[in-house]
């Protein structure tokens, strides 16, 4: 007697492995394809997006550049400023100062620092000194004792930027507010890892 051997079963086995086999191929470059594509696309974003201009202000408690620097035929670099002031009248009374500039090729104008009371009390005291043009500035306000936020407001080459920091402003006392304005251009290789 004969023994009938059935070769199809292990090969019909053998297709179907070959088909998982191909799936999983297939998914797996699917994947891989499809985060080349959104990596890509991230890279080339990041690469033509258009900069602009980057604000940064500081605060510092300082003393009054007045009371400090004088002498015989002294000619302090700081022009004053109007304020303009809302809520309460304090009889306190502090010196904002500082200087605020653009970095080269970034024009600079309409500059305004705005103090306002963080308190939430009725009367909502704040402050507005209009500097107007880049350099030096000093002005004196009248705000009671607490916290403040202070936003150093600027048109740069056209486009309106501002910054904010918190302060606490003690009557008596200077602060130096100031403020530089970088343009913010990119320009970036990619390593090639991250293709």
């Amino acid at each position: 007697m004969q023994q009938v051997v059935d070769f199809a079963e292990p090969v019909a086995a053998g297709r179907i492995r070959e088909v998982g086999r191909r799936t999983r191929r297939g998914l797996r470059n699917l994947i891989i394809g499809a985060a080349s594509f959104v990596v890509l696309v991230v890279a080339a974003s990041y690469v033509l997006m258009p900069g602009g201009e980057a604000l940064a202000a500081t605060v510092q408690p300082g003393s009054d550049p007045y009371a400090t620097e004088s002498g015989h035929g002294f000619r302090p670099d700081y022009h004053d400023c109007p304020v303009s002031h809302h809520g309460s009248h304090s009889h306190d009374t502090e010196v904002i100062y500082g200087t605020i500039s653009g970095a080269k090729g970034v024009r600079v104008s309409g500059i305004a620092v705005q103090i306002d009371g963080v308190s939430r009390h009725p009367s909502h005291d704040s402050a507005e000194i209009t500097v107007g043009k880049s350099g030096s500035y000093r002005a004196v306000i009248h705000l009671p004792t607490g916290q403040y936020h202070v936003k150093v407001v600027l048109v740069a080459n056209g486009r309106r930027v501002q910054d904010t920091t918190s302060v606490r402003l003690v009557d008596g006392r200077a602060y130096d507010v100031s403020a530089v304005v970088r343009a913010n251009r990119i320009f970036s290789i990619l390593p090639v890892s991250s293709y």
